[in-house]
């Protein structure tokens, strides 16, 4: 009967995941589009690292209460992940193959059908009478609306449109190989984590070292980064609600001077969240989840009061 190890399953292949082309593809293209990553696929950098910690506990606890033969395993189990990760991580050349003939296939198809979609366009009866920046009639389609808008605004049932002799043919599906380093410097990190905490406790499943000396949990860049007790009570209260915040800091961004540059707009999100406290109901605090929901809004109440905060800055400033 073979043991199951559900933790390290789980730690393994949700690390794996960084290696699935689509993970690849998602981030670069991404990159390429200079957009954020979509939550569902960012949120995967957090679960495989917590996989990770899961992954670690298990193996401890192998290593001190299991038999022989689950350790052997477990041993075998490991080592062949072990191998294949670092096989991968000496060998990104192969994303770029990866990259390279999905690029090729995407550009075979995209000339075939950009072919059918221009056949087409030149069978249109249009096509074939009119030539480039003709005007032509085009009656209105308004559906059950249409004779109360006709009656009401407009005198007539048609309007002139120019027409444009040309196909405009879709963009291309292809990853962009230059963001490659972009994507490697997230994915390294949590690969690397993962084969680091499994190569250290390889000896011990074989019986080579004192349990004694087994490892200490590893511990992410991201965990030193956070306090070790909450920083609730150290934010800088300010009297603002979060909408009035999140807007400042978004002008700041895309201001034309550019006076911040984060790496990511999250990076903003989080940096809000994390320092200050604002005024309004406990729902509507500066959560990440509330600061990303309103960071496009355009609400012309709150903008009105920043250029009044504005205007009186200048004014105070001139004065000194």
């Amino acid at each position: 009967m073979t043991t199951r190890f559900v933790q390290v399953s789980w730690g393994l292949e949700y690390t794996q995941t960084f290696l699935h082309f689509h993970t690849i593809k998602v981030y670069i293209q991404s990159f390429q589009q200079d957009r954020e990553v979509d939550q569902t696929t960012k949120m995967g950098e957090e679960i495989a690292l917590s996989a990770q910690d899961r992954m670690e506990e298990e193996i401890n606890q192998h290593i001190r209460i299991s038999d022989r033969l689950a350790k052997e395993e477990l041993f075998e189990y490991l080592t062949r992940w072990v191998n294949y990760f670092e096989f991968n991580l000496n060998n990104t050349q192969r994303i770029e193959e990866y990259i390279n003939n999905y690029n090729e296939k995407r550009l075979i198809e995209y000339k075939t059908i950009v072919e059918l979609e221009e056949a087409k366009f030149k069978e249109t009866n249009k096509y074939k009478t009119l030539n480039h920046l003709d005007f032509y009639e085009v009656e209105y389609n308004m559906g059950i609306l249409a004779g109360y808008l006709q009656k009401n605004f407009y005198n007539s049932k048609s309007r002139l449109e120019q027409y444009r002799k040309f196909f405009e043919a879709p963009d291309p599906d292809l990853i962009d190989i230059d963001y490659l380093p972009q994507y490697i410097e997230i994915m390294r990190p949590i690969v690397s984590r993962c084969v680091h905490i499994a190569k250290k406790r390889l000896s011990y499943l074989k019986g080579e070292n004192e349990l004694k000396q087994l490892p200490e949990k590893e511990v992410t860049q991201k965990t030193l980064d956070k306090p070790l007790v909450s920083s609730q009570s150290n934010r800088l209260k300010v009297n603002l609600t979060v909408e009035e915040l999140t807007m400042l800091f978004r002008l700041l961004k895309d201001c034309r001077l550019i006076i911040i540059k984060p790496k990511h707009e999250k990076d903003i999100h989080s940096f809000i969240s994390e320092n200050f406290e604002t005024i309004g109901l406990e729902d509507k605090k500066s959560s990440i989840k509330n600061i990303g929901r309103l960071w496009s809004s355009k609400d012309p109440a709150v903008l009105n009061s920043w250029i009044a905060k504005f205007k009186e800055l200048s004014e105070k400033a001139e004065k000194k």
